[in-house]
């Protein structure tokens, strides 16, 4: 979610709703603490040698009553017998022989035995690495990034992610692979929205109460700001983009659709919005209709770029509420919270035409609590609370042909999840406006 945080949200920061501790630890300098490697042994047999507690090395080759004496890894060795990430064979060159025998409880990964319950280069499945965050029970941990308070809208783009404090007028921002979001900006007028762009490398913050559209670099030197209001129109909120051009919605006045030409500082009016339209949740792109797709009075609408005007998509039924919404392979997905517990969920529309009969994935009472999500090309993970005293507490994965009532859990949490993004390898969440956090995406 890119906009501003629903109203269950703020309830459940006010209510002082804590999450779970998240914490991380780096990965031993030298090897994989409990990790096996082949090694031979001088009779010409397998032997194997295990890296010791503290990560400094490999103990002595074992090769058994009758194996002879082993030729051992070197203690300065970094998991790897010849240079390989993650590979190794009898001889020492770097490859995988393919033959090795792991013991009860490990797996060889290119022929180096792992336990992918606490591998974090090889967590649940060979090579599915954790970053610098740990792996538990075969599950990659989260690493906290920001414990920053009211950090809001996150977006992610070219290996940063980014994320902004409303009330505190700052932009946060650095790499994915980091442990930590810098502040890169301070004294923002109010800032509603980030957007980051790949190509150009610009990040955008719209600033609500002085009407501006800022562009930065991924670094946070400033490039430009833009006069985001009109004669009849102010308040910038919401932003999204397409190929060549950024968007934002003013939201006060006679709400309008603006836009820029990437890069540069020439805004322009598209068209008009209904009221309310961007005041929650993303403003995303479709290829496919060349139309931006929003939230307004908790619904959904298309707005052609073309300047034709905005029209209805998808009307929300009285008895739910719109949560998310996100856009990728000519499909609107969304999240519907139901306050009864009954027929909430996951669903999506085909963007081709307006929706009456959205499609569900994940639905029934367990999902009534969906709230944010974030879609790629095979799965959409979301966050769900319990409804009622019923349902789960957790970010969750469904594939995008459905998962009826079982998406596999990802992480467990107590409260609350308010925004949320993602990126190919990593999706990020902010955590109740406590922490930002990072967790790489499941195999």
């Amino acid at each position: 979610m890119k906009g501003r945080p629903m109203l269950w949200a703020l309830a459940c920061v006010a209510s002082a709703c804590t999450s779970a501790q998240l914490t991380s630890q780096p990965r031993p300098d030298q090897c994989e603490p409990g990790q096996q490697v082949a090694c031979q042994c001088t009779n010409g047999s397998a032997g194997t040698q295990q890296c010791a507690e503290d990560g400094g090395g490999y103990s002595e080759c074992a090769c058994g009553d009758d194996g002879g004496v082993g030729e051992a890894q070197s203690s300065s060795s970094s998991g790897s017998s010849s240079g390989g990430h993650g590979s190794s064979s009898g001889s020492g060159s770097g490859s995988s022989s393919g033959s090795s025998q792991c013991p009860s409880g490990m797996t060889s990964c290119n022929g180096v035995c792992v336990n992918e319950q606490t591998s974090p280069s090889n967590c649940g499945a060979c090579g599915l690495s954790c970053q610098s965050g740990t792996c538990n029970k075969g599950f990659c941990q989260p690493v906290t990034m920001s414990t920053a308070t009211s950090v809001g809208p996150l977006s992610a783009a070219a290996g940063n992610l980014f994320a902004i404090d409303s009330t505190g007028g700052v932009l946060y921002g650095g790499a994915v692979t980091g442990s930590s979001l810098p502040k890169l900006v301070s004294g923002l007028g109010y800032p509603a929205s980030v957007l980051a762009v790949a190509s150009p490398a610009i990040v955008y913050v719209s600033e609500e109460t002085a009407n501006r559209i800022d562009a930065f670099t991924p670094t946070g030197l400033p490039m430009f700001g833009m006069n985001a209001q009109t004669a009849n129109a102010s308040a910038p909120i919401g932003l999204g983009t397409d190929p060549t051009n950024v968007y934002w919605v003013l939201s006060t006045g006679v709400p309008a659709l603006m836009a820029s030409p990437l890069g540069q500082n020439a805004p322009r009016q598209v068209s008009a919005v209904p009221p309310g339209a961007g005041t929650n949740g993303p403003m995303d792109y479709d290829t496919a209709t060349a139309s931006l797709f929003m939230e307004s009075g908790g619904s959904i609408v298309s707005c052609p770029v073309n300047g034709s005007g905005c029209v209805p998509f998808y009307a929300t039924p009285a008895n739910l509420q719109l949560n998310d919404i996100a856009v990728s392979g000519a499909r609107v997905y969304f999240t519907l919270e139901d306050s009864q517990g009954k027929a909430g969920g996951v669903f999506y529309c085909p963007t081709s035409a307006p929706c009456g009969s959205p499609t569900p994935l994940a639905t029934g009472s367990t999902w009534s609590g969906a709230r944010q999500m974030t879609v790629d090309a095979s799965y959409v993970y979301f966050s769900a609370e319990p409804v009622g005293g019923l349902g789960p507490s957790g970010i969750f994965r469904c594939s995008v042909n459905g998962c009826g009532n079982n998406p596999l859990p990802v992480w467990p949490f107590e409260c609350c999840v308010a925004y949320m993004t993602g990126d190919a390898t990593n999706i990020y969440w902010d955590d109740a406006g406590n922490s930002v956090s990072r967790l790489s995406k499941l195999p």
